[in-house]
């Protein structure tokens, strides 16, 4: 999931942001506060954005690349992602400051937007992962989990990826021997995945 290059005195890392399917899906109740209790199974496939971090000498965040029509601005997920890490760390005191927090965000968009595959949470959880180690955060994977429910009930998930079940509003996960062949003696799995234009 993580490459890091370094490049002079930059550093770059390269992430793999998974989809996900949901393998089944039971929806429940509804909750005074709008979201729906779930119970679901997921599963973390093989199609992937590409997600790049560099390194920037100053406090800015940046994003570009191959978007596929998807905001490149504050109102993408993915921005916000960056903006909530900076934010968290900096209330923490975590990590350094200032300059240390600038980032140049590469997004290379493989998986269908609003495609029900988790693209954009797979892609903020790539960022929350990546900038804390970019950032040396030193964030436990649990406190990153907790940070990332602030963006969408999918991106805890795809903090950790495999497969899961998930309830509550999709946020209380217990981890499953995955499909695949991720796991050790997991079944190979095969899917087809439609995105018709709509």
């Amino acid at each position: 999931m993580l490459s890091q290059i370094h490049l002079g005195g930059m550093q770059l890392l390269v992430l793999s942001a998974h989809a996900k399917v949901n393998l089944c899906l039971d929806v429940l109740k509804r909750r005074p506060d709008g979201y729906h209790e779930v119970d679901m199974i997921l599963q973390s496939i093989d199609l992937v954005d590409e997600v790049m971090l560099e390194q920037i000498g100053f406090e800015s965040i940046e994003l570009g690349g191959a978007l596929a029509g998807t905001p490149c601005g504050p109102e993408n997920l993915v921005w916000k992602a960056a903006m909530l890490l900076a934010s968290h760390a900096e209330a923490c005191g975590r990590g350094g400051g200032g300059g240390r927090r600038g980032v140049r965000i590469t997004l290379n968009k493989k998986i269908p937007t609003a495609a029900g595959l988790g693209g954009g949470s797979a892609d903020a959880a790539a960022v929350l992962a990546g900038l804390n180690q970019l950032w040396n955060l030193s964030l436990s994977l649990s406190e990153l989990e907790a940070l990332s429910a602030k963006l969408g009930a999918d991106v805890p998930f795809c903090i950790s990826g495999g497969c899961a079940r998930a309830r509550g509003i999709g946020t209380e996960l217990a981890f499953l021997p995955g499909a695949g062949g991720s796991q050790q003696g997991a079944p190979p799995l095969n899917l087809v995945l439609f995105t018709p234009h709509i």
